[in-house]
């Protein structure tokens, strides 16, 4: 005898509950639930630093000190160049070592002299900025190794605003990844990156990072320069912050992109003198926070050892034995030692 019709609905009801249950598919508005951990001590992310020369140091053997103190090589770093400048040995020996160059050109010559964005994105390839932007790529291709390449990177900040509006930005980037395209690049992915600001900011404002996004046709990693400034800063005062809060608007608006990879090309901390160790624990904060799955698009840190120009906001790594200390062991765990 048939069952009732009830009895057949919560039958079909409890198979369909275990199913989902077992292909983890169970949603909660927007996202899916999932069982999947992020093992400790499978390789996830590319630990790494850019090394400013101090003293009788080039940017070579500032960053060979550096990974002396920290016990291992870095596994990326960020190279800052202008528009006319080239790629020499140290470039070319970055990716012959397996150091990942994360490449930034910015839209300024030596000397000072601005490139309005308009002129870079109507370039053709017979003009002088064509030419510049095919030599560019050829210094690309010649590195022979992977490499991230960012254009202007924090285009919204006020060191830019000469440079032109949003859509001029965006219209340049498109044009060169274009022209890098047909030049025959394939050892580069696109890099955009913006200051952690912009991801926080209202939406309303000019700085917004969506304002500046160039899509997803064009980019295939995102950036957010991360620094936790507390009370270096003479403009205004700010809290201690944990980098995974400093990040979250970053990762937020990540997940509107799921297929692009998540990277800090830059973050750093200065120290708090009244409370020692502080940064040490920063830093120990990072190498557990960064296991949990929700972090599972980031594929790289890079921390700045260095100092921000014209403040006394100091980021150096080694700014105490605690803190170097505790970079250093973050780069020897596992789950940071990805290579590209």
């Amino acid at each position: 005898m048939p069952r009732p019709l009830h009895a057949r609905l919560l039958a079909a009801l409890t198979v369909l509950l275990s199913a989902v249950l077992v292909t983890g598919q169970l949603t909660t508005g927007a996202q899916a639930a999932t069982t999947t951990t992020m093992s400790p001590t499978a390789p996830r992310l590319l630990w790494g630093a850019f090394a400013r020369p101090r003293g009788s140091e080039n940017l070579r053997s500032a960053l060979e000190h550096l990974e002396t103190r920290a016990g291992r090589t870095v596994g990326a770093t960020r190279v800052y160049l202008k528009w006319d400048s080239g790629i020499g040995s140290y470039e070319h020996w970055l990716v012959d070592t397996g150091r990942t160059p994360l490449i930034s050109i910015t839209s300024t010559r030596h000397g000072g002299t601005t490139i309005p964005w308009h002129s870079i994105a109507s370039a053709g390839p017979t003009t002088t900025l064509g030419k510049e932007i095919n030599a560019w790529a050829d210094r690309i291709k010649s590195l022979k190794g992977p490499v991230y390449f960012t254009f202007n990177h924090e285009p919204e900040a006020a060191e830019s605003r000469n440079r032109g509006t949003n859509a001029d930005f965006i219209a340049a980037w498109r044009h060169i990844v274009t022209m890098f395209r047909n030049r025959g690049v394939t050892n580069a992915k696109y890099l955009w990156t913006m200051t952690g600001w912009s991801f926080g900011v209202n939406t309303g404002d000019r700085r917004s990072a969506a304002k500046w996004y160039p899509g997803d046709a064009y980019v295939d990693a995102l950036g957010s320069d991360e620094y936790n400034v507390f009370n270096c800063r003479t403009d205004f005062k700010a809290p201690w912050r944990p980098l995974a809060t400093q990040v979250e608007a970053f990762r937020r608006f990540g997940l509107t992109h799921p297929g692009k990879e998540l990277w800090l090309p830059e973050f750093g901390s200065v120290e708090d003198r009244a409370t020692p160790n502080r940064k040490a624990a920063w830093m120990n904060e990072i190498k557990t926070a960064f296991k949990d799955p929700k972090y599972s698009q980031f594929r790289g840190l890079v921390y700045f050892h260095a100092i921000r120009e014209g403040t006394p906001c100091a980021w150096w790594v080694d700014s105490s034995s605690s803190a170097i200390s505790a970079w250093g062991s973050m780069g020897r765990d596992s789950f940071f030692t990805r290579r590209y």
